[in-house]
């Protein structure tokens, strides 16, 4: 099925990056033609069940691209590894600048460098974990115009939060995706006014983890993922601020919603917000507020569910979870519903 000629050798600068097992390239040819199975119903819609040596190079490339996604420290190995199946793959890696689109603080300076200059012309996604990596952040920075996504976790150290000084400063007109973490878990959230910067391009996933923006503005809305995780939700939205970067993103597609410590708050008149292409619902939260969101919520096609609520005392739940189910149990008539999780606890 592959060419069985082998890459050239004239790349120091890529094989730099250095050698794995010679197992890995019979592993990157079975991860990827598993993802081409994956795509063999839309294959067929065209009528083109081919070898994988023999497909589009469009197609190849986000067949490759998807069986790197998630490998962060590992990524550029792999992907050398991948070169190294045969001479067609090796040009293809060494010449597709979305396939070098990801870098990571924890990539060697070399690894960076030969991504950022390689992926020229693409969006890039940026993985920023805190260890005091300042020439990668210098580094990336520069290319910040072209980013696609970027996911920082960072601490309380000065240095951190000056990084976010820094993107308040940058036009972000590609940025899609926003992945934010404070740590360590357990502090007071990260109050951010605009973490961003003024000149903020629509957003398609935000995911925050104990940072807090400003809820009423046009950050957190045309979403199609959202992610707003908080030890203690008294500095997160309030029940009508998540209403209303509901109610502002009527295409979203997964929701989740995760507090362990959540004070009543004002009270909340519900009103009906229609999300008709939500699929996936993540919820950790108090019962009475898992109840307020059930109440608002038509979601008639979602299908999955994670749920977690924790009750005062077995009557809390009584009263509020079982009105959830008949909830779930009547808007998602006809549909399978995949519950993968729901528990139960009593404080």
């Amino acid at each position: 099925m592959m060419c069985s000629s082998q890459p050239p050798e004239c790349d120091s600068e890529f094989n730099s990056i250095g050698s794995v097992p010679g197992s890995v390239s019979s592993e990157i040819v079975r991860e990827a033609e598993t993802v081409f199975q994956s795509l063999s119903s839309e294959l067929r819609l065209h009528n083109s069940c081919l070898p994988i040596a023999k497909l589009p190079n469009e197609l190849l490339i986000n067949i490759i691209h998807r069986s790197l996604y998630g490998l962060e420290k590992e990524y550029f190995i792999r992907l050398w590894s991948l070169s190294q199946v045969s001479t067609l793959w090796y040009d293809l890696v060494k010449h597709s600048p979305t396939l070098w689109g990801y870098t990571h603080s924890e990539h060697t300076t070399t690894e960076v460098e030969l991504a950022l200059r390689r992926s020229k012309g693409a969006l890039i996604d940026v993985v920023y974990v805190h260890k005091g990596d300042e020439p990668y952040l210098e580094a990336v920075l520069k290319e910040r115009s072209r980013w696609r996504s970027f996911r920082f976790k960072i601490r309380h150290e000065t240095r951190s939060t000056d990084l976010l000084g820094y993107l308040s400063q940058g036009i972000f007109e590609h940025l899609e995706e926003v992945d934010l973490t404070y740590l360590p878990i357990g502090w007071y959230p990260l109050l951010l006014d605009n973490p961003i910067g003024p000149h903020m391009p629509r957003l398609r996933h935000l995911r925050l983890s104990d940072i807090t923006v400003a809820w009423d503005s046009d950050i957190p809305s045309n979403l199609d993922t959202l992610s707003l995780i908080f030890v203690d939700w008294g500095s997160g939205p309030s029940t009508k601020q998540v209403m209303g970067i509901l109610h502002a993103s009527p295409s979203l597609t997964s929701l989740q919603l995760r507090c362990y410590e959540m004070p009543p708050g004002a009270p909340y008149s519900p009103t009906t917000i229609s999300l008709p292409r939500l699929h996936t619902l993540d919820l950790d939260l108090p019962v009475w507020k898992a109840g307020q969101l059930f109440t608002s919520l038509d979601i008639p096609f979602c299908r999955r569910f994670n749920l977690h609520f924790v009750a005062e005392r077995p009557e809390e739940f009584y009263s509020v979870g079982c009105k959830i189910l008949s909830s779930m149990l009547t808007s998602a008539t006809g549909i399978h519903l995949d519950i993968s999780s729901w528990k139960i606890t009593f404080k």
